[in-house]
């Protein structure tokens, strides 16, 4: 009898529970973009990190003014208002560039690649002039007709030698689409003997193996990465091993097993494997795995204990989710 009792007052306290949950339980999560990534939720991110921050430099002011102009996120009214409004001459011509800057990326995204590039070439202030030719070159590289892309490629290699060597990369994936092996060969070549440090070296090496791998040659990618790791025993790192695999298995089509990505050892090289993996599975036609490792990204850099910097994280979060919002 007193086990029926027990039973009893379980079930009462069950359904006690079912219909007076705690705010904890009931209230919708906190964190924004975990289900999908559009507009909407990226601009409420966007404003609840920058919101009472005095920190924030020119630099990563001027680049979410250019997403919001392209209507990638909203600024809050009165930080539009804050951010786009100078009495000194010399910073409202570079407000008014980025914003420039941004409605072309707003063309590239409306499917207008050719007429955004040569509008962003036109912008004078150069930051934002090659701000908005490099995610454009990213985006859209095998969309551009060959003069315009050679233009580009030529204006970058007189006055932005780094940016004209993120854009050749866009240019060996082409290549590589169209089974130029040779001629993918050289540039790779000249790619990796003329990347500045360590870092950027290896950061290449990735993007020329995951560009390999992409074009159905994961002999030839695997090839890269070992040599790259032979020639500086200093890139041959966990984390380095680590994000190559997760590159290949994206390039592959496959989203890389949740546990590859929690073995980093700072948020930072985590955050940038969910970005690779989402810009590889846009490439590879995938917009499924892109979405998710974006929402991972998303969830990751909301985790109260996040060490890195917020601000520009959800900007180059942003900047990838222009190819599938």
């Amino acid at each position: 009898m007193m086990r029926i009792s027990c039973i009893t007052f379980g079930i009462a306290l069950i359904a006690g529970c079912a219909s007076n949950q705690p705010t904890w339980v009931t209230d919708r999560p906190a964190a924004l973009c975990t289900e999908g990534i559009e507009v909407q939720c990226l601009s409420e991110l966007v404003n609840a990190l920058i919101d009472g921050r005095q920190d924030l430099g020119p630099y990563l002011q001027h680049r979410l003014v250019a997403l919001d102009a392209a209507g990638m996120i909203r600024l809050k009214p009165q930080v539009r208002e804050q951010w786009t409004t100078s009495d000194e001459p010399g910073v409202q011509q570079q407000l008014q560039a980025f914003t420039e800057a941004g409605q072309n990326l707003r063309l590239m995204i409306d499917g207008h690649s050719n007429r955004a590039l040569a509008a962003s070439l036109r912008i004078e202030h150069q930051p934002a002039s090659d701000f908005a030719v490099l995610n454009i070159i990213n985006h859209t590289a095998q969309q551009l007709d060959s003069d315009e892309l050679g233009q580009a490629l030529n204006t970058l290699s007189i006055r932005n030698t780094k940016g004209y060597h993120k854009a050749l990369q866009g240019r060996l994936n082409g290549l590589l689409i169209t089974g130029d092996l040779e001629r993918a060969k050289a540039l790779r070549q000249y790619l990796l003997a003329n990347a500045e440090g360590p870092g950027k070296h290896f950061d290449l090496v990735v993007e020329i193996a995951a560009a390999y791998a992409l074009s159905g040659l994961p002999g030839d990618s695997r090839q890269i990465a070992g040599e790259a790791f032979r020639v500086s025993s200093s890139l041959a790192t966990n984390d380095n091993r680590r994000l190559i695999g997760i590159a290949l298995n994206a390039s592959s089509g496959v989203y890389p097993p949740e546990q590859d990505f929690h073995f980093f050892t700072d948020d930072s090289k985590r955050l940038d494997a969910y970005l690779l993996v989402s810009d590889l599975a846009q490439r590879n036609g995938k917009p499924d795995l892109a979405l998710r490792a974006l929402n991972d990204g998303v969830r990751l850099i909301q985790k109260s204990g996040f060490t890195g910097s917020r601000p520009e994280a959800i900007l180059n979060i942003a900047l990838i989710a222009s190819g599938i919002i």
